[in-house]
């Protein structure tokens, strides 16, 4: 028997380019990093060309999120997944199981103009998304609440990246 699960979406901005972000909706910390960023893109801009795409999940099952891209969303140009953040220690995981989320030229961006922390391996959970930028919280704090500069690095990753690739 399958599980059904629903996914709501809506894009903001124009352009023939997409930036997908992958929301999973039963952490509250995610909705509120949601709100900060699209209250970025209203007041600040969006990134020109592009159409951010938010995608929200009922569940934050990897293969489900996998599944979902390969099927509905894999136009995208690059990917951003918010997993558990907010919590204090977050990390930009670009590697797992030996599987490159981010080529170098990504990362370069990135770290030219972020100051990102980095998890190269993550060996629990595999994720084939290409051009993914995958934030996670390594350690939850349920006192720590740092969703402002998630929201804020997230923001620079998908405006910087839109800017400079091509």
């Amino acid at each position: 028997m399958s599980k059904k699960f629903k996914i709501y979406f809506f894009n903001f901005g124009y352009g023939y380019r997409f930036i997908n972000i992958f929301i999973p909706i039963l952490e509250k910390r995610n909705i509120n990093i949601f709100s900060k960023i699209l209250k970025k893109l209203k007041t600040i801009n969006y990134p020109r060309g592009y159409r951010v795409r938010f995608i929200f999940l009922e569940e934050n099952d990897k293969t489900f999120i996998e599944k979902i891209y390969k099927e509905y969303f894999k136009d995208a140009h690059f990917n951003v997944l918010i997993d558990e953040t907010g919590f204090g220690l977050e990390k930009l995981i670009y590697k797992t199981n030996g599987y490159i989320h981010l080529n170098k030229e990504m990362l370069n961006i990135i770290n030219k103009h972020l100051n990102v922390h980095y998890k190269t391996e993550n060996i629990f959970e595999n994720l084939k998304i290409p051009n993914l930028i995958w934030f996670k919280s390594i350690e939850k704090n349920p006192y720590i609440d740092t969703s402002q500069e998630v929201a804020k690095n997230i923001f620079g990753c998908i405006n910087f990246l839109a800017k400079e690739l091509e």
